[in-house]
C-alpha cells in the first residue's frame, strides 16, 4: 500500500518536471503511462494543489504565463466583440485564479 502512494506521488513528481519543460498532457500520459491526457492532467493538478514537490512553483509561473498570454492575445479580439475570444478571456482569467488558489 505504501509502495503504491510512493510510485503515485513520484509520477506527479515527474509529470510536473515534464510539464515545466514544456511536454503535452498526451505527451506525459504516454511517458508515464497514464490511461490518457485526463490522468496526465489530474496529476499535475493534484502535485499543484498539495505542493507535493519543488517544481511545482516553477510549473506555476509556467503557466500562469502561457495563461497571461492568451489572455493578452485574445484581449483586443475580444473587445470586438468575438465571443471565442471571449471564451478565451474568461478561461485565462480562470486558469490563473485556479494557479494562484483563489477558486
Amino acid at each position: 500500500m505504501g509502495h503504491d502512494r510512493a510510485r503515485a506521488a513520484y509520477r506527479r513528481a515527474v509529470a510536473v518536471e515534464l510539464r515545466t519543460q514544456g511536454y503535452s498532457y498526451d505527451e506525459i500520459a504516454e511517458t508515464l503511462e497514464y490511461k490518457d491526457r485526463s490522468g496526465a492532467w489530474r496529476a499535475v493538478m493534484k502535485a499543484l494543489g498539495d505542493r507535493q514537490v519543488t517544481a511545482v512553483d516553477r510549473m506555476r509561473i509556467v503557466e500562469f504565463a502561457e495563461a497571461s498570454d492568451d489572455h493578452r492575445s485574445a484581449w483586443k479580439q475580444a473587445q470586438r466583440g468575438d465571443f471565442k475570444a471571449i471564451d478565451r478571456v474568461l478561461h485565462s482569467m480562470d486558469t490563473r485564479m485556479r494557479i494562484l488558489g483563489m477558486t
